[in-house]
């Protein structure tokens, strides 16, 4: 059975279902074990990916750490990486604080699932304001339709339906100065 392990053998040790926690508890664990306090768009992620404190295989079968955490990530941890995600965001989109939170976090947890590109149509539309139309091409997305095609219903397909439907919510108010 797997269980964390060492960037060696990820699969040593006790059952991975026992170290695994998802939601509330992988926030609560995580910031336990790095004595931390997570932002909200911190704790989306963490909530929606889960947290092992070791190592894992993903379900695509990579070598994974902590959050997520994989390639790069693996050495920098999670709030590196975080920040990381942040600043592309941040490239593509501006400042995400003028979003709010709720949005915000959509698009960084979307991009820590790598599924922020300047070249996506989905952002294109974002960036021009056309809100209804980015949601419905986010989920023109290969991995969501292929699972939908198979009736899988995951945490993957949940979590592109939710920031869809943040995105096409979205509705900026404008100050007019009276």
């Amino acid at each position: 059975m797997p269980g964390t392990g060492t960037a060696l053998d990820p699969w040593y040790g006790e059952s991975l279902s026992q170290n695994v926690y998802y939601g509330k508890k992988a926030v609560a664990k995580y910031e336990e074990l790095y004595k931390v306090k997570l932002t909200k768009p911190q704790r989306r992620i963490t909530e929606i990916e889960g947290f092992v404190n070791g190592y894992y295989k993903d379900y695509k079968g990579g070598l994974t750490y902590g959050i997520g955490q994989t390639g790069e990530y693996i050495q920098k941890g999670f709030i590196e990486g975080f920040k990381d995600k942040l600043n592309k965001v941040e490239t593509i989109f501006g400042n995400v604080e003028r979003l709010g939170e709720g949005l915000s976090s959509e698009l960084i947890q979307l991009a820590y699932r790598g599924d922020v590109k300047a070249s996506h149509d989905w952002v294109s539309k974002f960036n021009t304001g056309d809100y209804t139309g980015a949601a419905a091409e986010l989920l023109n997305h290969k991995e969501y339709q292929k699972l939908k095609s198979e009736g899988t219903i995951n945490s993957i397909t949940k979590r592109l339906e939710v920031a869809s439907t943040v995105i096409g919510q979205y509705s900026p108010t404008y100050e007019t100065g009276e």
